[in-house]
């Protein structure tokens, strides 16, 4: 929200402040602008929202502009967000393009009658963020079709994964070949490791949590090539605050790691297996914007592989056997199915 103070000569018959709610894209180069935020509801009509949009289409290429009005009910307050799942359903959602129309354009959107009013369950003394209810927002973003808002950029630059399975607390080297062709600059890397948690036994629940977050502080010219091998390790020491985050069965008094990938064997019905658990590797190249409209005409670049963390064979076995541990055949093992790969813990009540 801004102020706005009137000139000095202005009319006495002007109002000496006016209150503008705005909101502005990261680099400042596209910015949403409404006069107000409360509408009234007449029951036979709705008072329209009102506003504007400015932005720079110079730099925006095929890029279009869109405005989106939506009315959504929250049914959980944003501490069930810790687990990553989206308590959060759409009621009616309208789309309006407003470029490449006009260079700074005002939007009138119209509420149905239909919808409900904003609602908001009144939170308790140590609830945070959002509280349950009804409630409207408006956004403007960058896009090529309405209903994509989130859309990603097509790649043909391959990427391979070596070898996907690796044992908890094992480095795991991440070999990286750039040919940057563009004009723009890579500034630094970030790569993150992913846990999936499908819970399928009663429910079609699936949410992520980031096991590892990492920078490199890399740097990619304009028309040059990048040829390195970076080092990563997820640990559940690094995550011991994170709640929902899947462990290996605990018991008490007894370290554990990070969950064993889940692995269905040949005819096994997911259903049964409770909780399947996954992960991927996530690389991101951090793109240096430029000119006027800095990071806006700039696209950071991902792309993702798929991970499996296990466990070794149990060292007592191979030492029964008088047998030498390999690696390489442990891995070649564990593609193959083997279960022996996989914790249980029991518990005695």
């Amino acid at each position: 929200m801004i102020t706005l103070a009137a000139a000095k000569n202005s009319s006495k018959d002007l109002p000496e402040m006016a209150k503008v709610f705005k909101k502005t894209s990261r680099n400042g180069g596209l910015s949403l602008y409404l006069g107000k935020r409360d509408y009234v509801d007449s029951l036979t009509s709705v008072e329209k929202v009102e506003g504007v949009v400015l932005l720079d289409p110079s730099s925006l290429g095929d890029k279009k502009v869109f405005v989106q009005l939506a009315c959504a009910f929250r049914y959980g307050n944003e501490d069930l967000d810790a687990v990553g799942l989206c308590f959060r359903k759409d009621i009616w959602i309208h789309h309006l393009q407003i470029y490449p129309d006009y260079k700074c354009s005002s939007l009138s959107l119209k509420i149905p009658t239909n919808l409900p009013c904003s609602v908001s369950l009144q939170p308790g003394p140590d609830d945070k963020g959002k509280a349950c209810g009804v409630d409207f927002e408006v956004k403007a973003y960058l896009a090529m079709e309405k209903n994509n808002p989130d859309e990603k950029i097509e790649k043909n630059s391959p990427r391979h994964s070596q070898n996907p399975l690796y044992f908890h607390g094992e480095v795991i080297p991440i070999k990286i070949k750039i040919n940057n062709e563009s004009n723009k600059t890579v500034k630094k890397f970030k790569i993150t490791v992913e846990q999936t948690t499908d819970i399928v036994l009663y429910s079609a629940d699936k949410y992520s949590k980031n096991v590892l977050n990492a920078e490199f502080g890399e740097t990619v010219e304009a028309e040059s090539t990048y040829n390195n091998t970076l080092n990563i390790t997820p640990m559940l020491a690094e995550n011991k605050e994170k709640r929902g985050l899947a462990l290996d069965g605990q018991l008490k008094e007894e370290d554990t790691n990070l969950a064993s990938t889940t692995v269905l064997g040949p005819g096994a019905e997911k259903e049964v297996m409770g909780i399947l658990v996954s992960y991927k590797i996530k690389i991101t190249l951090m793109v240096a914007g430029g000119g006027l409209l800095g990071g806006l005409t700039a696209s950071d670049v991902s792309v993702e592989l798929p991970l499996k963390l296990m466990h070794p064979k149990p060292e007592e076995r191979m030492l029964h056997l008088g047998l030498k541990r390999n690696p390489q055949n442990d891995r070649k093992t564990m593609r193959g199915g083997d279960t022996r790969v996989k914790r249980r813990r029991m518990c005695l009540v």
